[in-house]
């Protein structure tokens, strides 16, 4: 399911899975708001190192078609804005794509069915660190737990997971926080936060230190020239999903994501990366093609060549 996420696309792949669990739970169709039928996806980059998991979309998420864009989605993005969370390195998204009926919270079963698709997503782009807002999305990804989650977020920084994924495991932090809805019943707003004792202690604190834990790792403009015989710059592939071609200065900067292979190094994937041509972003490619192509400069073409295509 992971190829097929890259090769149809995330967009067109999650939607059509959600059309589908939704249609299959003919016995839980009383638990959606026919009001706002709509389903609202994601926001923001993937693969990210970054995921930022909510339960459910309220009225202004399905208005606006973006998670976190009501009165606690906005507490939240300006927390992660004031916390130093580089936002493009950060997908949004939600366990339920849909609105419940009243905003009362899904079915258990419900839940889990739908959890199926942020769990494959975790599992394709092996984020670093996974942000769960109120108990039903921290559940959804570690279990089931007692003591509350006030308690979970109290006692735990960040809370280690560990996955089977395609050829081994991947392990990755959740970082446990109360949904933002509890502070905006206690008074705090998306524009004054930062007094708030409780919200510094269980929110701003958490994400400071997930942004100071967080490699910043930027593309590589069009204008950058790489040369053969340049002798402060390495070349290097490292095993993330599949693998990463970076381009990396031995004087210390951080290493610069230019491309992604799928696990058998056969294909090529492009996302945003400034060194593949625009029609070519977030497409398959055969690597063997893309050598003779113009697309990427001659050193990458050559380490390609030389280094994945035997």
């Amino acid at each position: 399911m992971g190829y097929d996420i890259f090769k149809q696309g995330l967009y067109e792949f999650v939607y059509t899975r959600y059309l589908d669990l939704r249609d299959t739970m003919i016995e839980f169709q009383g638990e959606f708001d026919t009001k706002f039928p709509e389903m609202v996806i994601y926001d923001g980059v993937f693969p990210s190192d970054i995921f930022i998991i909510g339960r459910d979309p309220g009225e202004q998420e399905v208005r606006k078609q973006k998670p976190f864009v009501g009165d606690s989605g906005m507490l939240l993005r300006n927390a992660l804005a004031y916390a130093g969370v580089p936002s493009e390195k950060t997908f949004i998204t939600n366990i339920v794509p849909f609105k419940p009926k009243d905003n009362k919270v899904f079915s258990q079963k419900v839940r889990d069915e739908f959890s199926t698709v942020v769990k494959l997503e975790i599992q394709v782009a092996k984020p670093k660190y996974v942000v769960t807002c109120g108990q039903e999305a921290l559940e959804s990804i570690i279990g089931k737990f007692g003591g509350g989650i006030l308690r979970k977020c109290s006692d735990n920084l960040f809370i280690p997971k560990t996955i089977k994924i395609a050829g081994g495991i991947h392990t990755f932090n959740v970082v446990p926080l109360p949904h933002p809805s509890y502070f905006i019943r206690r008074g705090v707003t998306q524009n004054k936060f930062v007094e708030n004792d409780e919200f510094n202690s269980l929110v701003i604190s958490k994400l400071k230190k997930l942004a100071d834990n967080t490699t910043l790792v930027q593309n590589i403009s069009n204008d950058t020239k790489i040369k053969d015989n340049e002798s402060k710059s390495t070349l290097r592939a490292s095993s993330v999903f599949g693998k990463h071609i970076s381009y990396q200065k031995e004087s210390g900067i951080e290493s610069k994501e230019i491309i992604m292979l799928d696990e058998d190094s056969k294909y090529i994937v492009g996302f945003d990366m400034n060194k593949l041509n625009e029609e070519h972003r977030g497409k398959f490619m055969d690597i063997s093609s893309l050598i003779k192509s113009g697309d990427l400069n001659y050193a990458f073409r050559k380490y390609l060549k030389e280094k994945i295509v035997e």
